[in-house]
């Protein structure tokens, strides 16, 4: 089942400066991203212009790929690849790291301890998952504006919402994965590291 988790191109624009200040270290040392829900693709585009140590694989469900199909591609960044984030396993290559933004709370919460686990299996030995979006922290909202919007994602649909840092820790530690103390990011997000 396709669930549309393509962040909004405005959003992707406000926020890549900030996350790519963080990527510079966090992914200092990597050679591949696969980057899960790359919505218009102004992420990959930007940041595979910013970090041309890196090979970024764009990628996103069938429902929400059409927009990607444009993306001018070519050097470090890859043509962009299906990948359906429900499915048991994902067909995809090995990388040293994987990037989401503004995913989680749009994807089914009953999903997530799955993702961690596929997450993992195609990350080398050693590798990251970098997760950047709002969340809550130990059961509270980091910001007024966040509450109001786990309102209207549930509204939209009642498997959508903000999900605790506590609980992510959790489901990446059964599946193998470390959580790094969350980085605090501009207009109360958080950016999230596990290790492989």
């Amino acid at each position: 089942m396709d669930f549309n988790i393509t962040e909004s191109g405005s959003a992707a624009m406000r926020n890549r400066q900030p996350i790519l200040d963080q990527l510079l270290t966090i992914c200092e040392d990597t050679g591949s991203v696969l980057e899960l829900g790359s919505g218009t693709g102004v992420h990959a585009t930007f940041f595979a212009q910013q970090l041309p140590h890196l090979t970024w694989q764009a990628s996103e469900q069938a429902a929400s790929f059409e927009p990607l199909r444009g993306l001018d591609t070519g050097g470090n960044l890859l043509p962009p690849i299906l990948v359906d984030m429900a499915a048991d396993t994902w067909d995809v290559e090995i990388h040293d790291a994987i990037y989401m933004a503004n995913v989680l709370h749009m994807f089914p919460e009953k999903q997530i301890a799955s993702l961690f686990r596929k997450a993992n299996a195609v990350l080398n030995e050693g590798g990251r998952l970098v997760v950047y979006g709002p969340f809550n922290t130990d059961g509270a909202y980091t910001g007024p504006g966040n509450e109001s919007f786990d309102a209207s994602l549930k509204q939209m649909h009642p498997s959508f919402g903000l999900r605790d840092t506590a609980q992510l820790k959790e489901w990446a530690a059964q599946a193998g994965m470390t959580m790094q103390p969350p980085i605090r990011m501009p207009a109360d997000n958080l950016l999230l590291v596990f290790d492989s």
